[in-house]
């Protein structure tokens, strides 16, 4: 009788035990697949944003603005957009017409982002070229 009690409260630990390890594969996972995500939906993003940043740009300067104006219109939609324009990142030629944008987004993530050797993926550059139409 006694044996089997202590054989009891065994099985209980390895349970326990077992449902703990689940637990922490379980949360381990989670955090991959949220930073997977998290990460590829910028490096989709950040391209998106920075062609549109550069069409926000000629645009701007096509209907009249200084650079500095079309500059700031840039600046601004980028941050609504949680981007950023990089080091020198904004170039425009006058002949032909055009605007050059690079653009840098970091995801947000809960680990990725504080591995060292992850810091390109996870905060990409892309960069955005608008021409002004020949037509």
């Amino acid at each position: 009788v006694e044996l089997l009690r202590s054989a009891r409260r065994d099985d209980g630990a390895i349970l326990v035990t077992t449902l703990v390890k689940a637990a922490v594969v379980i949360g381990l996972l989670v955090v991959v697949m949220y930073d997977g995500f998290s990460i590829a939906r910028t490096q989709v993003t950040v391209r998106d944003n920075a062609s549109q940043a550069a069409q926000v740009a000629l645009s701007a300067l096509q209907t009249g603005a200084t650079q500095k104006q079309a500059y700031q219109k840039t600046v601004d939609y980028l941050r609504k957009q949680d981007s950023t324009l990089a080091p020198g990142g904004y170039v425009v030629k006058t002949d032909p017409m055009s605007v050059t944008v690079t653009v840098i987004q970091t995801a947000q993530t809960m680990v990725a982002g504080r591995l060292p050797f992850l810091a390109d993926t996870v905060s990409p550059t892309a960069v955005g070229v608008a021409n002004k139409s020949a037509y």
